[in-house]
């Protein structure tokens, strides 16, 4: 069984590509430490990560959740769209207690719409639900453009 190899910078690929061979246990604080290389989509290590996590699938949810859970729009959205957009279905469905609700966060946008996408392919919530929330989002998003071309 490999040690977990964390890579210490963002170039730090060498480390990053070993990711792939690894096959023993990951902890919930390194997952937590691999999430934080999701933060942006340029750095070297990004792509190596991501696989990684896509290939750990639901044994990474702490981590990603710890993402999930931050300010940190653009880190949230990258843990969506190139984590979880890519996980096997059966992975997602271990998500579905909170996966959905996170569409209806107030505090976000452009995560919420990635995660309706995967939303669309899984079974997890009615379409009717998610018809509402894109009618309701759609409906907010004309009212602050109204507003903004008044000012």
């Amino acid at each position: 069984m490999k040690k977990c190899p964390l890579p210490i910078n963002k170039t730090d690929i060498d480390v990053a590509k070993q990711l792939s061979e690894l096959d023993g246990f990951v902890s919930d604080k390194q997952y937590k430490q691999l999430v934080v290389w999701l933060r942006d989509v340029n750095w070297p290590v990004f792509p190596y990560v991501a696989h990684f996590l896509v290939i750990k699938g639901v044994d990474a949810s702490n981590g990603l959740w710890y993402a999930l859970k931050s300010n940190k729009g653009t880190w949230k959205k990258n843990v969506v769209q190139y984590v979880l957009s890519q996980c096997p279905k059966s992975d997602l469905k271990k998500c579905s207690a909170w996966l959905p609700n996170y569409v209806t966060d107030p505090d976000i946008f452009g995560p919420d719409l990635a995660t309706i996408e995967i939303l669309i392919g899984s079974d997890m919530v009615e379409l009717s639900w998610l018809e509402g929330w894109l009618n309701f989002k759609k409906k907010i998003g004309c009212q602050i453009v109204r507003s903004r071309s008044l000012a």
